[in-house]
């Protein structure tokens, strides 16, 4: 991917997957309260900072930074309930994968989130186009090739 490119789609933000209308996340998992000040600065695309304040909320990242995949995989369980495809392509790619080709040298929670929400992004097969959501379908679609 290009330098242009990945710029552009480094930007795509995970709350697209809001946009998705053929998945069935539970909804009180997409912005829990507890991390909603996790958000309030946002800093640079490629920074961990947002990243850790998530993971550390939720209770899978220590101070040793270390993402604990256990914990996270039983809050993903929570989450996609309703989407074993997406849980499982979760499990074997990201939990249970190495996390390093996703991006360019990060922190490795960084690393985890893409490969979730890439995870999320392909077994999407219906995105809305109303309101927040225009034009992420064409965006998903670029960004994938």
């Amino acid at each position: 991917m290009d330098d242009d490119k990945l710029e552009k789609c480094n930007e795509m933000s995970p709350a697209v997957m809001s946009c998705c209308t053929s998945t069935h996340i539970s909804p009180e998992m997409q912005f829990l309260p507890e991390i909603k000040e996790c958000f309030k600065n946002p800093g640079h695309p490629l920074s961990c900072d947002e990243d850790e304040c998530l993971a550390k909320k939720l209770g899978y990242y220590g101070d040793d930074r270390k993402i604990d995949r256990e914990e996270l995989a039983s809050l993903l369980e929570k989450k996609f309930e309703n989407e074993q495809l997406i849980l499982e392509a979760v499990k074997k790619n990201c939990l249970e994968a190495d996390i390093s080709i996703y991006g360019p040298p990060m922190c490795d929670l960084l690393r985890m989130h893409i490969c979730i929400f890439y995870q999320f992004r392909d077994h999407c097969t219906a995105w809305s186009n109303e309101g927040d959501c225009q034009g992420v379908k064409e965006m998903i679609d670029f960004c994938g090739n």
